[in-house]
């Protein structure tokens, strides 16, 4: 009779003790079926969309913090779980990409893997283009992707407004590149902080005008056609085989156009026609400083 009630107190404790061990924490357990609950382990792999490993993902079961993805070694890109029961709901995000879940339930085999993607958040990059005058159309705008790159992402033309929305733009490193004829070229290195799906970041770009230097021709307040005009460099001028940067005849108003010059730069301009005294003048290309006019006097 006394050996009867120590088996069945025996049997007692047993079961007692094991659904204790069910009901414990869920990170200490990894074996398969304990107490009332499946528990099992899940291995977790977080990979952007084209496939590499994302390190530094927060992982989360059932809005419950569980730490970030590996950074090293063959673990890089997951994290190991420890799961109970169903319904659990996994989620993996991080700042730059669209947040990914998925539903597991917790396996009698003890071992599960999960692969969740995240794409990059996408936003809108908007261009617009000015000059001295106002908005600038038939700009060209290129986006390229970092620095010093060829590897264009898409290249544009600014509307009548002067601008240019770029969609679909990952966070990143840019080069942007915007030109004209007759403008100079603006390049701007840009970092974009995408950091919501609507986000929409907007820039202004200048255009400065390459710098024209018009020269006209007179005789007697009079326009003078025909008339040879010749540009120089004033450092290159006084030297011995000196050659002009350009030479061009006046048109039936007198006048000559000299294109893509450099702003500040010193410039000596030289104007002959037969029958007529040479003349000669020194400047200094500004905005201000732009047009000249020469008069020519009939030799006697």
């Amino acid at each position: 009779k006394i050996m009867v009630q120590k088996v069945v107190l025996g049997t007692v404790l047993l079961f007692s003790v094991l659904i204790l061990l069910g009901c414990g924490d869920d990170e200490g357990v990894t074996g398969g079926a304990v107490g009332l609950k499946e528990v099992s382990t899940l291995i977790l792999t977080v990979k952007m969309d084209n496939g590499t490993l994302l390190y530094g993902a927060n992982v989360y079961v059932n809005d419950e913090f569980k730490g970030e993805t590996s950074e090293y070694g063959e673990s890089k890109g997951t994290k190991t779980l420890v799961l109970q029961g169903k319904n659990n709901e996994i989620m993996a995000k991080k700042k730059g990409y669209v947040s990914a879940t998925a539903t597991v339930n917790a396996a009698s085999s003890g071992e599960q893997s999960l692969t969740l993607v995240l794409e990059k958040i996408k936003g809108t990059y908007q261009i617009t283009v000015k000059d001295a005058n106002g908005l600038l159309a038939e700009a060209r705008v290129s986006l390229y992707y970092g620095r010093n790159s060829s590897r264009v992402f898409r290249s544009e033309v600014s509307d009548a407004s002067g601008i240019v929305k770029f969609t679909k733009v990952e966070q990143g490193n840019y080069t942007l590149k915007v030109s004209k004829p007759e403008y100079q070229q603006t390049i701007v290195e840009e970092i974009l902080e995408i950091s919501d799906e609507d986000d929409v970041i907007e820039r202004e770009v200048a255009l400065l005008k390459i710098p024209e230097l018009v020269v006209e021709v007179q005789e007697q307040e009079h326009p003078l056609p025909q008339a040879e005009v010749s540009l120089y460099l004033k450092e290159d001028y006084h030297s011995p085989n000196s050659y002009p940067l350009d030479t061009q005849r006046t048109d039936k108003s007198g006048k000559v156009v000299f294109k893509r010059l450099e702003e500040d730069q010193q410039y000596v301009i030289v104007v002959k026609k037969e029958g007529y005294v040479s003349e000669s003048i020194e400047t200094t290309l500004t905005p201000d400083n732009a047009e000249i006019t020469l008069s020519l006097s009939v030799l006697e």
